[in-house]
């Protein structure tokens, strides 16, 4: 009786883990792949460089470097102009040196100085309804994360930031810019084990997006195509790799070799969806004249909450950054080849 015990223990534990063990999958192909051709836009002005986001029936366009106002709003519809704001500069009301722009739930474009650690804040129906362009410091941003290329806005007075640190995903830090320890999210992956601050300094190793409404991130590596959900503790739900299933080290050498094969370039998400911007190509390529110059991804990978693989979506054009406009079932990219916004047919699948 002793033995059957026994057996019965070992077998429980066999299947315990090999359920664990069912959070880590790889896959060679979508259960479908739709390939789309997209409408120019012919948007005003032209931008060099253009990052997009969405707010209720607005799509907003916001650059870092490029053009004298660094964040422009639009009717997300009839892609009308509506105001231009945020002008780069060391003056009264000006960004010294701006960094990545965020727009949060509650109508605010938050905009990450680098050039004095502070977040810059603007209320969106604000600016549209008074054309009051003057910002409000919203909060200093932590040393300790310094250059943060990515933040978020998780609670009223809370921020999560990329971090350098290996061992940890985000830093969360107050509007004082003091760290709150105990609500930093560690790395509990095994993905990349030697792994060292010095290696991802001045490179991203990976993107994110936050859950609309429950406290779950997904991860997308730059390096390899494995996706990671996590909770706001670092738990991990899945983790999933595909469909090429490749693995590159996250080094800013890396970064600016031709050869170096790079996975996923920006991530967005909904309710419903992760919607992954891919490559699996070299970033960079050589011209005729032996320039190095960007090579952007034309796809899209579309995963569901629980890192299953549902659609893969080819472009026609490859594009620096998206949006999903779910209400008016459309895709809105920023074309890299064509410096231009095009938009796209959201496909059917999607459209639950």
């Amino acid at each position: 009786m002793k033995k059957s015990y026994i057996y019965i223990g070992i077998l429980f534990l066999l299947a315990t883990g090999c359920k664990k063990e069912s959070k880590f999958t790889t896959f060679k192909k979508f259960p479908e792949t739709i390939k789309l051709t997209g409408k120019e836009t012919r948007l005003k002005p032209n931008f060099k460089v253009a990052y997009l986001d969405l707010y209720e029936n607005k799509l907003i366009i916001h650059l870092t470097t490029h053009n004298d106002k660094l964040v422009h709003i639009y009717n997300k519809k009839s892609l009308n102009h509506i105001i231009s704001i945020a002008k780069k500069g060391r003056g009264p009301n000006e960004i010294k040196k701006p960094g990545s722009t965020v727009i949060e739930n509650n109508g605010k474009i938050l905009i990450n100085d680098w050039g004095r650690h502070y977040l810059i804040g603007y209320h969106i129906d604000s600016l549209i309804k008074g054309k009051n362009q003057t910002h409000k410091i919203i909060g200093k941003t932590p040393v300790a994360v310094f250059p943060s290329f990515n933040f978020s806005q998780i609670y009223d007075s809370l921020f999560l930031y990329t971090t350098h640190n290996p061992g940890y995903y985000f830093y969360c830090a107050n509007k004082k810019g003091k760290i709150i320890d105990s609500l930093n999210i560690k790395n509990k992956t095994n993905i990349y084990p030697n792994l060292n601050r010095n290696n991802i300094l001045f490179t991203t190793w990976y993107h994110y997006a936050i859950h609309p409404s429950e406290k779950k991130i997904i991860l997308a590596y730059m390096y390899t195509d494995i996706i990671v959900g996590i909770d706001f503790k670092g738990n991990i739900l899945f983790q999933c790799q595909g469909p090429d299933v490749f693995q590159e080290e996250p080094t800013a050498k890396n970064l600016m070799s031709k050869d170096v094969q790079i996975a996923f370039e920006s991530v967005k998400a909904d309710e419903k969806y992760i919607y992954c911007k891919y490559n699996g190509k070299s970033k960079l390529v050589n011209k005729e004249n032996n320039e190095i110059t960007a090579n952007y991804g034309e796809s899209l990978l579309v995963y569901n909450w629980e890192g299953k693989p549902i659609l893969r979506i080819d472009l026609d054009h490859p594009f620096l950054d998206f949006v999903i406009d779910r209400n008016n079932k459309k895709i809105i990219t920023y074309t890299s080849d064509l410096g231009q916004i095009f938009t796209y047919k959201l496909p059917e699948l999607l459209w639950e």
